[in-house]
């Protein structure tokens, strides 16, 4: 062979060793970026399985405030009620006391 096949050849083993050096070192960059695109994703998806949860606490805490607003709203009621049995109550007190004393 002569020298300047030999040279070529060598420039060509080398050429192709820098190639396969770059291809490997890409994919190694692919792999790792993929790996950090699928733990992205996983990291998104229990994200979104978090905020569904606390949508449904928030949805529940709702519920439970209408609740309570009801609630009041009927203690509420049944404490005016209550007001107004002891007014009549002490209208009809003051009104049996009178008779009572105008009887007499």
């Amino acid at each position: 062979m002569s020298t300047i096949s030999k040279e070529r050849s060598r420039d060509t083993k080398i050429k192709l060793n820098d190639n396969l050096h770059q291809s490997i070192t890409d994919i190694s960059k692919l792999v790792r970026q993929s790996t950090k695109f699928g733990e992205t994703q996983d990291q998104l998806f229990k994200t979104a399985k978090q905020f569904s949860h606390q949508e449904a606490s928030l949805s529940n805490i709702s519920n439970n405030l209408t609740h309570i607003s009801k609630l009041l709203s009927s203690i509420d009621s049944q404490a005016t009620l209550t007001c107004q049995s002891a007014q009549l109550t002490s209208g009809l007190r003051e009104k049996t006391d009178n008779i009572k004393r105008s009887l007499k």
